[in-house]
């Protein structure tokens, strides 16, 4: 695992880890993905032809396309291999306007991000950490670590270059997409992408030493309305 994947999960699992206290029961395993059938692919019926690329130019394709896209929602969870806990985050916008919720043992916090200013309701165990109010919306930079401590799990595209950086092969196409196998023959997880229009993902499923990650990718290029919820 390059070190920039395990920085990634590393600091969601150390975030994990301050929020959740003692340790719980050890993380189930993901399942380890199996390779489709490639006898049953007709290389005609190519869609988009993503599944026509090898492993790094299909990823390109998908992080050109996620970025062309804009604004999508992102619903999923972290799970944190050391200690079971888990952490749950729905997400809604594009690069520079989003709305985010981030859930652990029970306990949200709640951001907005209009392009320079950000906005944060922080759990009371976030409140504590970073000296802000608990459930009271604090204006703060986008740069902040109250905000900055999510990531980047809340921001799509960051999240799926970080976790994909070793795409080793593809599956047959089926049922309108193709899986982008993660480490060696898929035993890292998979990226679902669309072979038709657009090689947007719609799922992202992976797991290592470090931990696991399961989102799902919705709605993409559907504005949302994010309403900042006050004066910074």
């Amino acid at each position: 695992m390059t070190d920039r994947r395990i920085r990634a999960l590393a600091v969601l699992a150390a975030t994990v880890a301050l929020l959740a206290g003692c340790a719980g029961a050890p993380a189930e395993p993901v399942p380890t993905p199996t390779t489709a059938d490639l006898s049953t692919y007709d290389p005609a019926d190519h869609g988009n032809g993503v599944a026509l690329l090898p492993p790094p130019g299909a990823r390109d394709s998908v992080i050109r396309a996620m970025r062309a896209a804009g604004a999508v929602e992102l619903a999923g969870s972290y799970r944190d291999a050391a200690s079971g806990r888990q952490l749950q985050v729905t997400r809604i916008g594009d690069e520079q306007t989003w709305t985010a919720e981030v859930t652990v043992d029970g306990a949200a916090t709640s951001i907005v991000v209009d392009e320079g200013d950000a906005w944060v309701r922080p759990s009371p165990a976030v409140a504590g950490q970073l000296a802000l109010p608990a459930g009271q919306w604090s204006c703060v930079s986008p740069e902040d670590p109250a905000v900055q401590r999510w990531m980047p799990l809340v921001q799509p595209v960051d999240l799926v270059t970080e976790l994909t950086s070793d795409a080793s092969g593809l599956t047959a196409p089926a049922d309108g997409s193709v899986d982008l196998l993660l480490g060696e023959d898929g035993a890292a997880g998979v990226l679902t992408v669309a072979t038709s229009g657009p090689a947007l993902p719609s799922r992202l499923v992976r797991a290592d030493e470090v931990g696991a990650v399961d989102v799902t990718f919705t709605n993409w290029g559907a504005e949302p309305d994010v309403t900042p919820p006050g004066p910074c």
